[in-house]
C-alpha cells in the first residue's frame, strides 16, 4: 500500500493489527512479546498521522473457495515474491529491536486471503535474543497483498478494513492453522523449559508488551 496508508494511524480503540490474531491463538508464542514490542513502538509515533481510505470491497475480486480449509488449505509457501516480503519483514524488525539478533530459520505458510493477490502468512522463527545462546521458536500471522502503486507483494503493517480482520481471524481458526500453532507452542515450550535465561528474559518480553498493550 502507499506508503502514507502504510504509516496510518486510527485511535487506539479502532487499531488492530495482525499479531492480535496470534494473541487470541496462542498466546505464549514469542510474537506476542516481540511482535507487540515492535508494533507498539512504532504506533506510538505513527500516531498522530492521517489515515487514508483504503480501497472499498465493491472493486476487489474475492477469492473462489477462500473460506474453506479444504480449498485453501495452509501450504508451505515457495514462491520467491513472498517470501522476500518475509524477509525484508523480519530484517526491518531486527534493525528496530533492542533486544533480537535476528529471526531465523524463516518458513512461511500461506492460506489466500480473501481478496485476489491477499495471503495470510503463518511465519514460523526462531529469534535470537542478545546474549542468550537458546533460540525462541516463535510463530507470527502476517497480511501480505500488492503494493498500490508498484504491485509488488509487502507485509502490511495493519489490515486494512474490519471484513479482511474477520477473514483473517476466520483462516486462522481452521484446523491446519491450529495444527501448525501447537507444533510450534511445543516447541517454544521445550525451549524455554530447557534454558532458564531464556525462560526469564522471554517472561520480561511479555510484561513489555503487557505494558505497551495498556499504554495505547
Amino acid at each position: 500500500m502507499k506508503e502514507n496508508r502504510k504509516k496510518g494511524s486510527q485511535g487506539a480503540g479502532s487499531r488492530r493489527r495482525m499479531t492480535g490474531i496470534a494473541v487470541c491463538v496462542l498466546l505464549a508464542v514469542t510474537a506476542v512479546a516481540a511482535g507487540a514490542v515492535y508494533r507498539g513502538e512504532k504506533a506510538a509515533r505513527d500516531r498522530e498521522e492521517q489515515t487514508v481510505p483504503v480501497q472499498s470491497e465493491d472493486v476487489q475480486t474475492e477469492n473462489k473457495g477462500w473460506r474453506e480449509a479444504e480449498s485453501n488449505p495452509l501450504r508451505e509457501e515457495t514462491d520467491s515474491e513472498i517470501t522476500e516480503a518475509v524477509r525484508r519483514y523480519y530484517e526491518e524488525r531486527t534493525a528496530q529491536s533492542p533486544f533480537a539478533e535476528g529471526y531465523e530459520n524463516l518458513k512461511t505458510y500461506t492460506k489466500r486471503g480473501k481478496y485476489k493477490d491477499t495471503y495470510l502468512a503463518f511465519v514460523r522463527y526462531d529469534m535470537k535474543i542478545k546474549d542468550i545462546y537458546t533460540m525462541a521458536p516463535g510463530l507470527e500471522i502476517l497480511y501480505i497483498e500488492p503494493d498500490e502503486e508498484t504491485g509488488e507483494l509487502c507485509v502490511e503493517e495493519e489490515l486494512p478494513d474490519e471484513g479482511t480482520r474477520d477473514a483473517a481471524q476466520l483462516l486462522a481458526s481452521q484446523e491446519d492453522a491450529g495444527q501448525l500453532m501447537a507444533e510450534v507452542q511445543a516447541a517454544y515450550d521445550q525451549a524455554v523449559a530447557s534454558d532458564a535465561i531464556l525462560a526469564e528474559a522471554l517472561a520480561d518480553l511479555e510484561a513489555a508488551s503487557a505494558g505497551q498493550q495498556s499504554g495505547e
